[in-house]
């Protein structure tokens, strides 16, 4: 088999940039290693106002709620909430999601493989379930564990795990979100009819006990860390496979979506004589402008104890208000501006944690 662009993985990003190049004339074929698309789905399914106008595509038939308010708890119990008359945020049916846009790439060309494995690059070309495809260009998209990151040598990933549990009930018109330690939580979000209950925490934390529920937990890997080198010779990586989440909430869909365009066209200018450097430089600006400070600022939440942060949960309670009016689901540090100098106060809750951060911010800049 022979492939212009060979895509690994079909998720979100697997199928937008195979829409992308299929939709530019290229021979695009796409393999998944599970059966279905879209199952199991391993997302909340909260997409933010900028995440849903970076898609390449997006449907409002998918959408199952709308998010107007956002309730936040400190380990103590402090409640900062925000809230307004226009979205927040859209919850989306991710399988549904993932689907038609892997449908919408086979609608411009791309073909499209379930059941297929990549297991590696033998002589130049791709290995999978039965047998062997030659490609101009590879690109992995298959998730935080990626076999094509691994097929090229680069380290692993540090994973965290996210999990959700569909249940009878949710809140309505927003979610909930409960600090238990550092910068890792659990949630309460509406689901149509329905509710979901998850969270997020490093690998062997007791999870389920923090979510409270059990039975049908769905979930899945979760990158800590962006990776700087997302571009080998003639492969790319995309999506998880690359680190691309926000190191806040560690969602995917907006970094992937605009990624994807700047990969489609590094892509474009490499089977044009070009190169795909210019993705992996577009990629490593996005870190330095803005993966890099909201990462700082996890470290610092990670370094303090409970009741630390409940004392800041305390002060910006005075600054509701702010939060409110620059809360942004996808620009996570966005509210952190409208402090201004009353930054410093908030991060001085504990001065070592604050150098600590700052030291991690230049050591990996």
């Amino acid at each position: 088999m022979r492939a212009e662009v060979l895509v690994v993985g079909g998720g979100a990003a697997g199928a937008s940039i195979s829409y992308l190049l299929a939709r530019r004339g290229f021979k695009v074929v796409l393999v998944e290693r599970k059966r279905e698309i879209g199952r199991p789905h391993h997302c909340s399914g909260i997409l933010g106002v900028k995440a849903i106008q970076e898609m390449v595509y997006f449907d409002e038939d998918w959408v199952l709620s709308e998010v107007r308010w956002a309730s936040f708890r400190s380990p103590g119990g402090i409640e900062l909430r925000v809230e307004r008359d226009s979205p927040l945020a859209k919850v989306v049916d991710r399988s549904h999601m993932d689907r038609e846009l892997v449908e919408l790439a086979s609608s411009e060309g791309a073909e499209v493989l379930t059941s297929t494995p990549f297991r590696g690059i033998e002589g130049g070309r791709a290995v999978v379930r039965g047998g062997e495809v030659d490609f101009e260009v590879l690109i992995g998209a298959d998730g935080a564990s990626s076999t094509v990151a691994l097929s090229l040598g680069l380290k692993p990933l540090e994973l965290e795990l996210g999990v959700n549990v569909k249940v009878d009930r949710g809140p309505e018109g927003g979610y909930e979100v409960r600090v238990v330690k550092g910068s890792w939580f659990t949630w309460w979000q509406p689901w149509g009819d329905m509710g979901k209950r998850g969270g997020l925490a490093p690998v062997g934390e007791p999870l389920m006990s923090w979510i409270g529920v059990s039975g049908g937990a769905e979930g899945g890997l979760i990158p800590r860390r962006p990776r700087k080198v997302v571009v080998k010779g003639k492969v790319a990586l995309l999506g998880d496979s690359a680190g691309q989440v926000k190191p806040i909430s560690r969602g995917g869909v907006y970094f992937l979506s605009r990624a994807s365009k700047s990969l489609a066209e590094a892509v474009e200018s490499f089977l044009e004589g070009g190169s795909l450097k210019s993705y992996e430089r577009w990629w490593r600006s996005v870190i330095r402008s803005e993966i890099m400070p909201a990462l700082a600022f996890r470290s610092w939440l990670e370094r303090l104890h409970e009741r630390q942060i409940d004392k800041v949960f305390s002060y910006l309670k005075g600054y509701e208000d702010v939060l409110t009016e620059r809360f942004d689901t996808d620009a996570q540090l966005e509210p952190a501006k409208g402090l201004g100098v009353n930054l410093f106060k908030f991060l001085s809750v504990n001065p070592r944690a604050f150098i600590g951060a700052l030291w991690n911010l230049i050591a990996r800049g």
